[in-house]
């Protein structure tokens, strides 16, 4: 999602507005610490962002809210379930945090989740997605009537791993003879996204479900990293998907 808060901010900036931006913090990872990246010894530092913020004209805002930390995942996928489904929700009773203020969402905002690729972090997520969406579903339920005034809910769909490796994937066995500075074209299948089709269709509408990922192997411009995007490139067409949301909710 920062990939995607990041172009969508590019493709605002590019059309005349942006009106002000800030970020919560910057953090920057040493020359050898990134550990994508130990398998091709890369030692460049790379920066990144932490929580940000991008205020449009008119009157709208982008915000970027980072994943909480490991030990906090457990604890709030548990409030936002018990908040939504399980407790009485009086109007919308779920909120986020930017610096220590929590936002207040609308009806007609919109909220997009991700799973990201973090072994440890990403199965209580994606169980509390799932739940979560289930129980929003249930039309016959006295939570239904809260429901209807809540924002809108998308799901951004990962990438795909391509690495030299037999499947793509980073903890796979290397494949011989290969430029481990390089990516591969193409893989058979993204095994996040036939997880996340699983666990999720039918119940949120995705983001990037028709962009073909696996065969993008050769955009990766990290050196070495498969992963994620960097950035420019693929996360656009990502962006493209929420900006055609967005333009449908205004045109109805």
């Amino acid at each position: 999602t920062r990939q995607l808060f990041i172009s969508l901010s590019c493709f605002a900036w590019s059309a005349g507005y942006v009106v002000d931006y800030d970020s919560d913090h910057t953090g920057v990872l040493a020359g050898g610490a990134v550990s994508i990246l130990q398998n091709v010894n890369y030692t460049a530092s790379s920066k990144f962002i932490g929580n940000a913020h991008v205020e449009l004209q008119g009157g709208g805002e982008f915000y970027y809210i980072s994943h909480p930390s490991e030990d906090k995942i457990e604890e709030y996928s548990s409030r936002l379930i018990n908040e939504s489904c399980e407790a009485k929700p009086a109007i919308f009773n779920a909120r986020y945090s930017w610096r220590n203020q929590f936002l207040p969402m609308k009806q007609e905002d919109l909220v997009i989740f991700a799973g990201g690729h973090h072994n440890k972090q990403r199965p209580i997520l994606m169980q509390t997605y799932q739940k979560f969406f289930t129980c929003m579903r249930v039309k016959d339920t006295k939570f239904s009537k809260s429901f209807e005034k809540w924002p809108h809910f998308l799901y951004q769909m990962s990438s795909s791993m391509n690495f030299w490796t037999v499947n793509g994937v980073i903890s796979s066995p290397r494949a011989p003879g290969k430029d481990f500075m390089s990516c591969q074209p193409s893989v058979p299948q993204a095994p996040s996204r036939v997880n996340e089709i699983g666990t999720l269709a039918g119940l949120v509408q995705f983001i990037g479900a028709d962009v073909d990922v696996e065969t993008l192997g050769e955009y990766h411009v990290g050196h070495g990293d498969c992963l994620h995007w960097i950035q420019p490139g693929v996360p656009d067409l990502f962006a493209a998907d929420v900006a055609d949301f967005v333009m449908g909710l205004s045109l109805s």
